[in-house]
């Protein structure tokens, strides 16, 4: 048995940010994901998901263990950042990038205790950041303000992330 896929109309990704707002979002980008027996040792590493056609599979086939094994899974999107750095399966560090335009949506979800009879693994993504949006509105239309800057002071830029030790639910 290969890992399972899900059409995309069955999977909801559950997201609070303002980059990645929506399950169509999700469909674009490519998602790290690791799996590891419930006794710490690896089963596989930053295999690669991708959605195609509605459907996510990993890029490398991978087959259940026997019955009696459980796995957690651990994934991470995006798959490539050069952000990240010191990684395993349950941390890594990251520093936010000066440049606007290589800020990512960086997202997690972990699943555990699954195995060969559950057949789907469920990924719900949860934002490891935090997204700032400012808007500004006017009670009157023809009124026109004009917002040369905004400053933010006291920002972190870099941190470690660890995952829970239990699975990403929806809310």
């Amino acid at each position: 048995h290969s890992f399972p896929t899900r059409r995309s109309s069955d999977l909801a990704v559950n997201t609070r940010g303002a980059l990645v707002e929506y399950y169509d979002d999700m469909m674009e980008r490519e998602i790290a994901v690791t799996s590891v027996f419930s006794s710490g040792s690896t089963y596989f590493e930053d295999n690669k998901l991708v959605c195609n056609e509605g459907n996510w599979n990993t890029t490398v086939k991978n087959y259940w263990p026997p019955e009696d094994h459980y796995l957690n899974f651990y994934a991470r999107q995006p798959f490539t950042d050069g952000n990240i750095s010191n990684e395993t399966y349950q941390s890594f560090d990251y520093r936010l990038p000066q440049d606007n335009s290589g800020q990512h949506d960086l997202m997690y979800a972990v699943t555990m205790n699954k195995r060969k009879v559950d057949l789907v693994v469920e990924l719900n993504f949860k934002h490891a950041l935090a997204a700032v949006t400012f808007n500004a509105k006017t009670a009157s239309n023809g009124l026109v303000v004009i917002v040369s800057g905004i400053d933010f002071c006291n920002v972190i830029r870099n941190g470690s992330f660890s995952s829970p030790s239990e699975s990403t639910t929806q809310p």
